[in-house]
Protein backbone atom coordinates (compact mmCIF):
# COMPACT_ATOMS: atom_id res chain seq x y z
CA UNK A 1 0.00 0.00 0.00
CA UNK A 2 1.46 3.35 -0.64
CA UNK A 3 2.23 5.73 1.73
CA UNK A 4 0.35 9.02 2.84
CA UNK A 5 1.89 12.26 2.50
CA UNK A 6 2.77 12.62 6.09
CA UNK A 7 4.11 9.37 6.20
CA UNK A 8 6.23 10.48 3.25
CA UNK A 9 7.24 14.01 3.88
CA UNK A 10 8.56 12.05 7.74
CA UNK A 11 10.91 9.22 6.16
CA UNK A 12 11.72 11.82 3.48
CA UNK A 13 13.16 14.40 6.71
CA UNK A 14 15.16 11.08 7.75
CA UNK A 15 16.28 10.39 4.56
CA UNK A 16 17.75 13.69 4.18
CA UNK A 17 19.50 13.76 7.83
CA UNK A 18 20.72 10.51 6.87
CA UNK A 19 22.44 11.82 3.80
CA UNK A 20 23.94 14.61 5.58
CA UNK A 21 25.62 12.70 8.35
CA UNK A 22 27.07 10.23 5.91
CA UNK A 23 24.51 7.08 6.10
CA UNK A 24 23.45 5.13 3.30
CA UNK A 25 19.68 4.84 3.34
CA UNK A 26 17.16 4.15 0.78
CA UNK A 27 15.17 6.89 -0.23
CA UNK A 28 11.46 6.88 0.85
CA UNK A 29 9.30 5.60 -2.20
CA UNK A 30 6.57 8.73 -3.10
CA UNK A 31 2.92 8.43 -2.87
CA UNK A 32 1.31 8.38 -6.43
CA UNK A 33 0.05 12.23 -7.62
CA UNK A 34 -3.42 13.15 -7.26
CA UNK A 35 -5.34 14.53 -10.16
CA UNK A 36 -8.09 16.59 -9.39
CA UNK A 37 -11.58 17.43 -10.69
CA UNK A 38 -12.33 13.46 -11.80
CA UNK A 39 -8.53 12.89 -13.15
CA UNK A 40 -8.77 14.65 -15.79
CA UNK A 41 -5.33 16.46 -16.93
CA UNK A 42 -5.38 19.45 -19.35
CA UNK A 43 -3.06 20.45 -22.04
CA UNK A 44 -2.33 23.80 -22.22
CA UNK A 45 -1.97 26.72 -24.99
CA UNK A 46 0.08 30.06 -24.38
CA UNK A 47 -0.62 32.60 -26.69
CA UNK A 48 1.00 36.01 -26.87
CA UNK A 49 -1.48 37.64 -28.97
CA UNK A 50 -0.05 40.84 -30.30
CA UNK A 51 -2.46 41.70 -32.89
CA UNK A 52 -4.87 41.64 -30.21
CA UNK A 53 -2.73 42.68 -27.78
CA UNK A 54 -3.45 40.47 -25.01
CA UNK A 55 -1.94 36.81 -23.39
CA UNK A 56 -4.37 33.86 -24.42
CA UNK A 57 -4.84 30.77 -21.98
CA UNK A 58 -6.71 27.74 -23.60
CA UNK A 59 -7.20 24.47 -21.81
CA UNK A 60 -8.54 21.56 -23.52
CA UNK A 61 -8.64 17.51 -22.49
CA UNK A 62 -7.30 14.78 -25.26
CA UNK A 63 -10.22 12.84 -23.81
CA UNK A 64 -12.90 15.40 -24.83
CA UNK A 65 -14.80 15.01 -21.95
CA UNK A 66 -14.43 18.38 -20.93
CA UNK A 67 -15.35 21.29 -22.49
CA UNK A 68 -11.93 24.00 -23.65
CA UNK A 69 -11.86 26.67 -21.31
CA UNK A 70 -10.48 30.05 -22.46
CA UNK A 71 -8.50 32.88 -19.92
CA UNK A 72 -7.31 36.00 -21.24
CA UNK A 73 -4.74 38.40 -19.83
CA UNK A 74 -4.93 42.20 -21.35
CA UNK A 75 -3.20 45.54 -19.87
CA UNK A 76 -5.84 47.91 -18.21
CA UNK A 77 -4.68 51.57 -18.16
CA UNK A 78 -1.05 51.62 -17.56
CA UNK A 79 -0.15 49.85 -13.83
CA UNK A 80 -2.92 47.21 -13.85
CA UNK A 81 -4.17 43.81 -15.63
CA UNK A 82 -7.39 42.77 -16.48
CA UNK A 83 -8.04 39.04 -16.04
CA UNK A 84 -11.19 36.81 -17.19
CA UNK A 85 -11.41 33.13 -17.09
CA UNK A 86 -14.84 31.96 -19.02
CA UNK A 87 -15.78 28.44 -17.85
CA UNK A 88 -18.39 26.21 -17.62
CA UNK A 89 -20.84 29.31 -19.71
CA UNK A 90 -19.63 31.71 -16.70
CA UNK A 91 -16.95 34.49 -16.98
CA UNK A 92 -14.94 35.72 -14.00
CA UNK A 93 -12.74 38.87 -13.70
CA UNK A 94 -10.41 40.56 -12.13
CA UNK A 95 -7.91 43.47 -11.95
CA UNK A 96 -4.52 43.18 -10.14
CA UNK A 97 -1.25 45.03 -10.51
CA UNK A 98 1.38 44.57 -13.46
CA UNK A 99 3.58 42.61 -11.00
CA UNK A 100 5.45 39.24 -11.15
CA UNK A 101 4.03 38.94 -8.02
CA UNK A 102 0.33 39.08 -9.53
CA UNK A 103 0.84 37.36 -12.34
CA UNK A 104 2.49 33.92 -10.35
CA UNK A 105 -1.11 34.52 -7.72
CA UNK A 106 -3.33 34.46 -10.59
CA UNK A 107 -1.71 32.03 -12.93
CA UNK A 108 -1.29 29.62 -9.79
CA UNK A 109 -5.01 29.80 -9.33
CA UNK A 110 -6.27 29.06 -12.51
CA UNK A 111 -3.47 26.10 -12.32
CA UNK A 112 -4.65 24.72 -9.57
CA UNK A 113 -8.48 24.59 -11.35
CA UNK A 114 -7.20 23.10 -14.37
CA UNK A 115 -3.70 21.37 -13.85
CA UNK A 116 -1.32 21.13 -16.90
CA UNK A 117 1.99 19.13 -16.68
CA UNK A 118 4.75 21.85 -17.52
CA UNK A 119 6.32 19.48 -20.20
CA UNK A 120 3.28 19.75 -22.35
CA UNK A 121 2.51 23.24 -22.34
CA UNK A 122 2.60 25.06 -25.38
CA UNK A 123 3.64 28.59 -26.15
CA UNK A 124 2.48 30.70 -28.57
CA UNK A 125 3.52 34.40 -30.42
CA UNK A 126 1.41 35.77 -32.67
CA UNK A 127 2.94 38.54 -34.89
CA UNK A 128 1.37 40.01 -37.77
CA UNK A 129 2.67 39.68 -40.90
CA UNK A 130 5.54 42.28 -42.19
CA UNK A 131 3.61 42.90 -45.34
CA UNK A 132 -0.49 42.78 -44.74
CA UNK A 133 -1.76 38.80 -44.63
CA UNK A 134 -3.07 36.79 -41.81
CA UNK A 135 -1.10 36.72 -38.81
CA UNK A 136 1.72 34.56 -38.01
CA UNK A 137 1.85 31.83 -35.57
CA UNK A 138 5.13 31.01 -34.39
CA UNK A 139 5.59 27.99 -31.15
CA UNK A 140 8.64 28.58 -29.04
CA UNK A 141 10.30 25.57 -27.92
CA UNK A 142 12.08 26.56 -24.24
CA UNK A 143 15.81 25.51 -24.96
CA UNK A 144 17.09 26.58 -21.47
CA UNK A 145 16.20 23.36 -19.24
CA UNK A 146 16.79 25.61 -16.28
CA UNK A 147 13.91 27.62 -17.21
CA UNK A 148 10.56 26.47 -17.02
CA UNK A 149 7.48 26.94 -19.11
CA UNK A 150 5.42 29.16 -16.49
CA UNK A 151 8.98 31.33 -15.65
CA UNK A 152 8.66 31.45 -19.85
CA UNK A 153 4.46 32.47 -19.21
CA UNK A 154 5.72 35.49 -16.57
CA UNK A 155 8.15 36.53 -18.75
CA UNK A 156 5.83 37.21 -21.52
CA UNK A 157 2.95 38.62 -19.44
CA UNK A 158 5.52 41.53 -17.86
CA UNK A 159 6.94 41.86 -21.99
CA UNK A 160 3.10 42.44 -23.26
CA UNK A 161 3.21 45.25 -19.87
CA UNK A 162 6.60 46.57 -20.73
CA UNK A 163 5.54 46.53 -24.79
CA UNK A 164 2.35 48.44 -24.20
CA UNK A 165 4.05 51.11 -22.24
CA UNK A 166 6.63 52.59 -24.77
CA UNK A 167 10.34 53.78 -23.10
CA UNK A 168 11.21 57.46 -23.24
CA UNK A 169 12.50 58.64 -27.10
CA UNK A 170 11.50 55.17 -28.41
CA UNK A 171 9.42 55.47 -31.29
CA UNK A 172 5.92 55.34 -30.98
CA UNK A 173 4.06 52.16 -31.77
CA UNK A 174 0.84 50.23 -32.07
CA UNK A 175 1.12 47.23 -29.60
CA UNK A 176 3.50 45.49 -27.51
CA UNK A 177 6.68 43.25 -29.27
CA UNK A 178 6.54 47.17 -31.93
CA UNK A 179 10.18 46.38 -32.12
CA UNK A 180 10.94 42.88 -32.86
CA UNK A 181 14.22 41.77 -34.98
CA UNK A 182 12.37 40.98 -38.40
CA UNK A 183 10.67 44.82 -38.70
CA UNK A 184 14.23 46.01 -37.73
CA UNK A 185 15.85 44.24 -40.51
CA UNK A 186 13.30 45.07 -42.45
CA UNK A 187 13.71 48.63 -41.63
CA UNK A 188 17.14 48.41 -42.22
CA UNK A 189 17.36 46.04 -45.59
CA UNK A 190 14.73 49.20 -46.91
CA UNK A 191 17.81 51.73 -46.11
CA UNK A 192 19.85 49.89 -47.86
CA UNK A 193 18.12 49.49 -50.95
CA UNK A 194 17.59 52.84 -50.94
CA UNK A 195 21.36 53.75 -50.58
CA UNK A 196 21.88 50.77 -53.51
CA UNK A 197 19.11 52.51 -56.04
CA UNK A 198 20.64 56.00 -55.15
CA UNK A 199 24.34 54.57 -55.67
CA UNK A 200 22.99 53.04 -58.82
CA UNK A 201 21.24 56.04 -60.19
CA UNK A 202 24.64 58.14 -59.34
CA UNK A 203 26.86 55.65 -61.32
CA UNK A 204 24.65 55.22 -64.51
CA UNK A 205 24.78 59.07 -64.38
CA UNK A 206 28.38 59.10 -64.12
CA UNK A 207 28.27 56.22 -67.13
CA UNK A 208 26.53 58.70 -69.36
CA UNK A 209 28.44 61.49 -68.48
CA UNK A 210 31.48 59.75 -69.63
CA UNK A 211 30.01 58.22 -73.07
CA UNK A 212 28.74 61.72 -73.53
CA UNK A 213 32.28 63.16 -73.25
CA UNK A 214 34.37 60.39 -75.09
CA UNK A 215 31.60 60.85 -78.05
CA UNK A 216 32.34 64.81 -78.29
CA UNK A 217 36.52 63.63 -77.73
CA UNK A 218 36.19 61.04 -80.52
CA UNK A 219 34.25 63.71 -82.82
CA UNK A 220 36.46 66.46 -82.04
CA UNK A 221 39.57 64.32 -82.91
CA UNK A 222 38.31 63.42 -85.73
CA UNK A 223 37.58 67.02 -87.37
CA UNK A 224 40.98 67.47 -86.14
CA UNK A 225 42.11 64.73 -88.86
CA UNK A 226 40.43 65.75 -91.28
CA UNK A 227 41.29 69.76 -91.02
CA UNK A 228 44.88 68.87 -90.88
CA UNK A 229 44.30 66.22 -94.01
CA UNK A 230 43.05 68.80 -95.55
CA UNK A 231 46.01 71.57 -94.59
CA UNK A 232 48.46 68.36 -95.73
CA UNK A 233 46.37 68.41 -99.37
CA UNK A 234 46.77 71.86 -99.13
CA UNK A 235 50.79 72.47 -98.85
CA UNK A 236 51.47 69.79 -101.28
CA UNK A 237 49.48 71.69 -103.96
CA UNK A 238 50.99 74.78 -103.31
CA UNK A 239 54.46 73.78 -103.10
CA UNK A 240 55.53 76.02 -106.02
CA UNK A 241 53.75 79.02 -104.61
CA UNK A 242 55.28 81.08 -101.93
CA UNK A 243 55.16 79.91 -98.32
CA UNK A 244 52.63 82.18 -96.51
CA UNK A 245 53.36 83.01 -92.64
CA UNK A 246 51.53 80.45 -90.26
CA UNK A 247 49.79 82.09 -87.29
CA UNK A 248 50.40 80.50 -84.18
CA UNK A 249 47.20 78.57 -82.77
CA UNK A 250 46.17 80.20 -79.38
CA UNK A 251 45.75 77.55 -76.80
CA UNK A 252 42.72 76.08 -76.00
CA UNK A 253 41.10 76.53 -72.79
CA UNK A 254 40.45 73.27 -70.11
CA UNK A 255 36.92 72.12 -70.55
CA UNK A 256 35.31 72.87 -67.29
CA UNK A 257 34.09 69.97 -65.07
CA UNK A 258 30.47 69.52 -65.77
CA UNK A 259 28.52 70.09 -62.74
CA UNK A 260 26.60 66.65 -61.26
CA UNK A 261 23.61 66.90 -59.34
CA UNK A 262 23.32 64.78 -56.26
CA UNK A 263 20.09 65.28 -54.18
CA UNK A 264 19.93 62.45 -50.84
CA UNK A 265 16.73 61.52 -49.45
CA UNK A 266 16.60 61.17 -45.81
CA UNK A 267 13.63 59.23 -44.44
CA UNK A 268 11.49 60.84 -41.94
CA UNK A 269 12.65 60.74 -38.34
CA UNK A 270 10.14 60.94 -35.53
CA UNK A 271 10.54 61.94 -31.50
CA UNK A 272 8.27 61.03 -29.31
CA UNK A 273 8.22 63.09 -26.00
CA UNK A 274 6.48 61.00 -23.39
CA UNK A 275 3.96 62.63 -20.84
CA UNK A 276 1.72 60.68 -18.27
CA UNK A 277 -1.10 62.51 -18.25
CA UNK A 278 -2.24 63.08 -14.39
CA UNK A 279 -5.18 65.38 -12.89
CA UNK A 280 -3.64 68.56 -12.78
CA UNK A 281 -0.30 70.81 -13.26
CA UNK A 282 0.54 70.63 -9.60
CA UNK A 283 -0.27 67.46 -9.28
CA UNK A 284 2.00 66.26 -12.27
CA UNK A 285 5.09 68.36 -10.89
CA UNK A 286 5.03 66.82 -7.44
CA UNK A 287 5.03 63.29 -9.25
CA UNK A 288 7.89 64.41 -11.16
CA UNK A 289 9.89 65.51 -8.99
CA UNK A 290 9.20 63.06 -6.85
CA UNK A 291 9.83 60.31 -9.32
CA UNK A 292 13.05 62.20 -10.83
CA UNK A 293 14.68 61.97 -7.59
CA UNK A 294 14.38 58.61 -6.45
CA UNK A 295 15.10 57.56 -9.86
CA UNK A 296 18.60 59.67 -10.22
CA UNK A 297 19.11 58.69 -6.37
CA UNK A 298 18.10 55.22 -5.28
CA UNK A 299 20.00 53.08 -8.23
CA UNK A 300 23.54 52.49 -8.94
CA UNK A 301 23.28 50.46 -12.01
CA UNK A 302 22.03 51.51 -15.82
CA UNK A 303 18.64 51.16 -16.61
CA UNK A 304 18.86 51.98 -20.06
CA UNK A 305 20.17 48.74 -20.64
CA UNK A 306 17.23 46.73 -21.45
CA UNK A 307 16.52 49.41 -23.94
CA UNK A 308 19.81 49.21 -25.75
CA UNK A 309 20.48 46.92 -28.35
CA UNK A 310 24.49 46.83 -27.79
CA UNK A 311 27.06 44.27 -26.83
CA UNK A 312 27.64 44.80 -22.96
CA UNK A 313 31.06 45.33 -22.65
CA UNK A 314 32.21 46.25 -18.63
CA UNK A 315 34.59 48.61 -19.35
CA UNK A 316 31.82 50.74 -21.24
CA UNK A 317 29.26 50.11 -18.40
CA UNK A 318 31.48 51.04 -15.60
CA UNK A 319 32.80 54.34 -17.84
CA UNK A 320 28.95 55.12 -17.70
CA UNK A 321 28.52 54.74 -14.34
CA UNK A 322 31.35 56.47 -13.41
CA UNK A 323 30.23 59.70 -15.26
CA UNK A 324 26.99 59.77 -13.82
CA UNK A 325 28.31 59.28 -10.26
CA UNK A 326 31.24 60.64 -8.99
CA UNK A 327 31.64 62.35 -12.31
CA UNK A 328 27.90 64.14 -11.90
CA UNK A 329 27.57 64.22 -15.82
CA UNK A 330 30.88 66.53 -16.62
CA UNK A 331 33.62 64.18 -18.19
CA UNK A 332 35.96 64.40 -20.56
CA UNK A 333 36.60 60.59 -22.36
CA UNK A 334 39.75 59.73 -24.35
CA UNK A 335 39.51 56.37 -24.75
CA UNK A 336 41.90 54.93 -27.23
CA UNK A 337 40.46 54.72 -30.93
CA UNK A 338 38.17 51.77 -31.29
CA UNK A 339 37.24 51.35 -27.69
CA UNK A 340 33.39 53.04 -28.37
CA UNK A 341 33.31 56.16 -26.59
CA UNK A 342 30.19 56.34 -29.06
CA UNK A 343 29.13 53.98 -27.01
CA UNK A 344 30.02 54.83 -23.77
CA UNK A 345 28.53 59.01 -24.63
CA UNK A 346 24.94 57.16 -25.88
CA UNK A 347 24.66 54.90 -22.74
CA UNK A 348 25.27 58.34 -20.29
CA UNK A 349 22.66 60.08 -22.93
CA UNK A 350 19.97 57.06 -22.57
CA UNK A 351 20.56 56.50 -18.84
CA UNK A 352 19.68 60.12 -18.11
CA UNK A 353 16.92 60.27 -20.50
CA UNK A 354 15.08 56.92 -18.93
CA UNK A 355 15.55 58.76 -15.55
CA UNK A 356 13.76 61.74 -16.71
CA UNK A 357 17.20 63.72 -15.63
CA UNK A 358 17.67 64.89 -19.28
CA UNK A 359 14.52 66.48 -22.06
CA UNK A 360 16.98 68.27 -24.27
CA UNK A 361 20.45 67.39 -25.55
CA UNK A 362 22.96 68.53 -28.81
CA UNK A 363 25.66 66.20 -30.23
CA UNK A 364 28.16 68.63 -32.01
CA UNK A 365 30.89 66.43 -33.95
CA UNK A 366 32.24 66.78 -37.51
CA UNK A 367 30.17 67.23 -40.93
CA UNK A 368 30.91 64.02 -42.34
CA UNK A 369 30.39 62.12 -38.98
CA UNK A 370 26.60 63.88 -38.32
CA UNK A 371 24.81 61.10 -40.19
CA UNK A 372 26.89 58.30 -39.08
CA UNK A 373 26.22 59.75 -35.31
CA UNK A 374 21.93 60.25 -35.87
CA UNK A 375 22.49 56.33 -37.15
CA UNK A 376 24.19 55.09 -34.23
CA UNK A 377 21.13 56.71 -31.54
CA UNK A 378 18.68 55.27 -33.91
CA UNK A 379 19.80 51.41 -34.21
CA UNK A 380 21.71 51.14 -30.91
CA UNK A 381 19.73 53.18 -28.16
CA UNK A 382 16.36 54.09 -30.49
CA UNK A 383 17.15 57.72 -30.09
CA UNK A 384 15.24 59.48 -33.13
CA UNK A 385 16.92 62.97 -33.62
CA UNK A 386 17.19 65.82 -35.81
CA UNK A 387 20.50 67.01 -37.98
CA UNK A 388 21.91 69.91 -39.62
CA UNK A 389 22.15 68.06 -43.38
CA UNK A 390 18.14 68.72 -43.40
CA UNK A 391 16.44 71.27 -45.24
CA UNK A 392 15.02 72.63 -42.14
CA UNK A 393 18.05 73.72 -39.93
CA UNK A 394 18.52 75.70 -43.36
CA UNK A 395 15.17 77.28 -44.18
CA UNK A 396 14.32 78.38 -40.51
CA UNK A 397 17.63 78.19 -37.87
CA UNK A 398 15.20 80.01 -35.00
CA UNK A 399 12.52 76.72 -35.24
CA UNK A 400 14.80 74.01 -36.35
CA UNK A 401 17.08 75.28 -32.46
CA UNK A 402 14.17 75.80 -30.44
CA UNK A 403 11.78 72.79 -31.21
CA UNK A 404 13.91 70.12 -31.69
CA UNK A 405 14.40 67.96 -28.41
CA UNK A 406 17.11 65.83 -29.88
CA UNK A 407 19.49 67.40 -32.45
CA UNK A 408 22.92 66.10 -34.10
CA UNK A 409 24.67 69.12 -35.62
CA UNK A 410 27.81 70.14 -37.08
CA UNK A 411 30.93 71.98 -34.69
CA UNK A 412 30.87 74.32 -38.25
CA UNK A 413 27.19 74.89 -37.90
CA UNK A 414 27.36 76.36 -35.03
CA UNK A 415 29.93 78.78 -35.19
CA UNK A 416 28.04 80.77 -37.80
CA UNK A 417 26.47 83.61 -36.51
CA UNK A 418 23.45 83.16 -37.36
CA UNK A 419 22.74 79.39 -35.84
CA UNK A 420 24.69 80.05 -32.56
CA UNK A 421 22.49 83.14 -31.90
CA UNK A 422 19.53 80.82 -31.39
CA UNK A 423 21.33 77.95 -30.08
CA UNK A 424 23.07 80.25 -27.16
CA UNK A 425 19.16 80.89 -26.10
CA UNK A 426 18.19 77.27 -25.67
CA UNK A 427 18.85 75.64 -22.17
CA UNK A 428 20.74 72.74 -23.35
CA UNK A 429 20.41 69.54 -20.49
CA UNK A 430 23.44 67.47 -22.47
CA UNK A 431 25.99 68.36 -24.45
CA UNK A 432 28.45 66.12 -26.23
CA UNK A 433 30.98 67.12 -28.26
CA UNK A 434 32.97 64.16 -30.46
CA UNK A 435 36.11 64.93 -31.91
CA UNK A 436 36.69 67.41 -28.88
CA UNK A 437 40.57 68.08 -29.69
CA UNK A 438 39.30 70.88 -32.24
CA UNK A 439 38.59 72.94 -29.10
CA UNK A 440 42.05 72.85 -27.76
CA UNK A 441 42.54 76.48 -28.89
CA UNK A 442 40.97 78.85 -26.49
CA UNK A 443 40.93 81.70 -29.13
CA UNK A 444 39.22 79.27 -31.41
CA UNK A 445 35.76 80.24 -32.89
CA UNK A 446 34.34 76.40 -31.82
CA UNK A 447 35.73 76.91 -28.21
CA UNK A 448 34.09 80.27 -27.57
CA UNK A 449 30.83 78.91 -29.20
CA UNK A 450 30.82 75.82 -26.97
CA UNK A 451 31.50 78.23 -23.91
CA UNK A 452 28.65 80.35 -24.25
CA UNK A 453 26.37 77.23 -24.70
CA UNK A 454 24.14 77.13 -21.48
CA UNK A 455 24.36 73.15 -20.40
CA UNK A 456 23.50 71.23 -17.35
CA UNK A 457 25.91 68.02 -18.57
CA UNK A 458 29.20 68.00 -20.86
CA UNK A 459 30.99 64.92 -22.49
CA UNK A 460 34.26 66.20 -24.04
CA UNK A 461 35.12 62.49 -26.87
CA UNK A 462 38.87 62.64 -27.86
CA UNK A 463 41.52 59.87 -28.28
CA UNK A 464 44.10 63.28 -28.50
CA UNK A 465 43.75 65.85 -25.71
CA UNK A 466 47.15 66.35 -25.85
CA UNK A 467 48.70 67.26 -29.53
CA UNK A 468 51.19 69.79 -28.88
CA UNK A 469 51.30 71.27 -25.14
CA UNK A 470 49.62 70.71 -21.68
CA UNK A 471 47.81 74.38 -22.47
CA UNK A 472 45.43 72.18 -24.73
CA UNK A 473 44.41 70.07 -21.99
CA UNK A 474 43.84 72.86 -19.70
CA UNK A 475 41.15 74.43 -21.81
CA UNK A 476 39.31 71.26 -22.66
CA UNK A 477 39.35 70.89 -18.18
CA UNK A 478 38.10 74.98 -18.30
CA UNK A 479 35.15 73.98 -20.30
CA UNK A 480 34.08 70.89 -18.47
CA UNK A 481 34.72 71.93 -14.57
CA UNK A 482 36.02 75.64 -14.31
CA UNK A 483 38.76 76.40 -11.31
CA UNK A 484 39.55 72.43 -11.67
CA UNK A 485 42.88 73.58 -12.25
CA UNK A 486 44.94 76.04 -10.78
CA UNK A 487 44.63 79.58 -13.17
CA UNK A 488 46.99 79.50 -16.29
CA UNK A 489 50.27 81.45 -14.87
CA UNK A 490 50.17 79.13 -11.73
CA UNK A 491 49.65 76.48 -14.26
CA UNK A 492 52.48 76.94 -16.51
CA UNK A 493 54.95 77.29 -13.12
CA UNK A 494 53.77 73.95 -11.84
CA UNK A 495 52.84 72.03 -14.27
CA UNK A 496 54.52 73.06 -17.91
CA UNK A 497 58.01 72.87 -19.18
CA UNK A 498 59.01 75.30 -22.02
CA UNK A 499 61.40 72.32 -23.12
CA UNK A 500 59.01 69.94 -23.06
CA UNK A 501 55.63 71.27 -23.62
CA UNK A 502 54.09 67.57 -23.41
CA UNK A 503 55.51 66.53 -20.43
CA UNK A 504 53.93 67.76 -16.83
CA UNK A 505 56.77 68.64 -14.20
CA UNK A 506 54.33 67.43 -11.36
CA UNK A 507 52.79 64.32 -12.67
CA UNK A 508 51.37 62.49 -9.99
CA UNK A 509 49.72 65.90 -9.19
CA UNK A 510 48.53 66.49 -12.23
CA UNK A 511 47.00 62.94 -12.71
CA UNK A 512 44.80 63.70 -9.62
CA UNK A 513 43.13 66.36 -10.62
CA UNK A 514 42.23 65.12 -13.78
CA UNK A 515 41.06 61.75 -12.50
CA UNK A 516 38.18 64.34 -11.16
CA UNK A 517 37.03 65.09 -14.83
CA UNK A 518 38.92 62.53 -17.25
CA UNK A 519 38.57 58.98 -18.55
CA UNK A 520 41.05 57.21 -19.98
CA UNK A 521 40.45 53.16 -21.27
CA UNK A 522 43.33 51.71 -22.75
CA UNK A 523 43.38 47.94 -24.58
CA UNK A 524 45.56 46.98 -22.00
CA UNK A 525 43.37 47.89 -19.11
CA UNK A 526 39.87 47.20 -20.87
CA UNK A 527 40.45 43.81 -21.51
CA UNK A 528 40.12 43.93 -25.35
CA UNK A 529 41.77 41.94 -28.21
CA UNK A 530 41.46 44.26 -31.37
CA UNK A 531 42.94 42.74 -34.35
CA UNK A 532 46.12 44.81 -35.73
CA UNK A 533 45.82 47.61 -37.90
CA UNK A 534 46.62 47.58 -41.26
CA UNK A 535 47.59 51.07 -43.34
CA UNK A 536 47.52 50.80 -47.28
CA UNK A 537 47.04 53.22 -49.93
CA UNK A 538 45.09 52.95 -52.76
CA UNK A 539 45.84 54.98 -55.92
CA UNK A 540 43.28 56.10 -58.67
CA UNK A 541 43.76 57.64 -62.16
CA UNK A 542 41.34 60.64 -62.51
CA UNK A 543 39.29 61.05 -65.66
CA UNK A 544 40.39 63.04 -68.28
CA UNK A 545 38.53 66.58 -67.64
CA UNK A 546 39.18 66.14 -64.10
CA UNK A 547 43.20 65.82 -64.09
CA UNK A 548 43.37 68.64 -66.55
CA UNK A 549 41.61 70.48 -64.02
CA UNK A 550 44.21 69.66 -60.89
CA UNK A 551 47.20 70.56 -63.29
CA UNK A 552 45.47 73.47 -64.06
CA UNK A 553 44.72 74.30 -59.97
CA UNK A 554 48.49 72.87 -59.67
CA UNK A 555 50.52 75.43 -61.96
CA UNK A 556 48.07 78.26 -60.06
CA UNK A 557 48.89 77.51 -56.81
CA UNK A 558 52.94 76.80 -57.35
CA UNK A 559 52.62 80.42 -58.55
CA UNK A 560 50.93 81.63 -56.19
CA UNK A 561 53.30 80.19 -53.33
CA UNK A 562 56.36 81.12 -55.54
CA UNK A 563 55.78 84.98 -54.38
CA UNK A 564 56.00 84.26 -50.08
CA UNK A 565 58.60 83.43 -48.00
CA UNK A 566 59.61 80.32 -46.83
CA UNK A 567 57.33 80.21 -43.65
CA UNK A 568 54.34 81.76 -45.50
CA UNK A 569 54.30 79.59 -48.14
CA UNK A 570 54.72 76.56 -45.71
CA UNK A 571 51.57 77.49 -43.78
CA UNK A 572 49.29 78.75 -46.64
CA UNK A 573 50.62 75.25 -48.93
CA UNK A 574 49.20 72.91 -45.71
CA UNK A 575 45.88 74.79 -45.17
CA UNK A 576 45.26 75.27 -49.32
CA UNK A 577 46.17 71.39 -49.78
CA UNK A 578 43.54 70.71 -46.88
CA UNK A 579 40.88 72.53 -48.32
CA UNK A 580 41.73 71.61 -51.71
CA UNK A 581 41.20 68.01 -50.25
CA UNK A 582 38.26 68.35 -48.25
CA UNK A 583 34.43 68.52 -48.69
CA UNK A 584 32.57 72.01 -48.92
CA UNK A 585 30.44 70.73 -45.92
CA UNK A 586 33.70 71.26 -43.87
CA UNK A 587 34.16 75.29 -45.27
CA UNK A 588 31.34 76.46 -44.04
Amino acid sequence: EPPDPASYARDLLRFEAARLLGVNVAPPKAPPRRRLFGGITYALEVDFDRPAECTRFIWSDSSGSAAPVVATVRCKGRREFLWSLAAGGNTEEQVTAQDRNAIRTVVGQWLRRFPAHADTVAIIFTKPAPHGGPPVRQRVENEDTRTSAYLMIEDGIMGMAEGLRPPPFAPPGEGFYYDTDFERQARREQRKEEKRAEEAARRAANIRRYLEERRRRELREEAERSAAAARTSAAQRGRAEAPTAVTPKAPRAPTPVPPVQVTIQLPPLAFQDTVVPLGDLREFALRERAAIWWVSNQSDDLLCLPYCRLERLDYQVRTALRVLGPLRGRALLSDEVGLGKTIEAGLVLKELLTRGMVKRFLVLTLPSLVDQWAEELDDKFGLAVTTTNLSEARDDAGRFWSESPGIVASLHTLKQAAHLAVARDVQWDLLVVDEAHYLRNRDSLAWQAINVLPRQFLLLLTATPVQNSLEELYNLVTLLRPGQLPAPREFRARFLDPKRPRQPREPEELRRLLGQVMIRNTRANAGVDLPPRRAETVLFAPEAAEGAFWRQWETEFRGCLARLNASQASLWGRLLLRAAGSSPAAWR
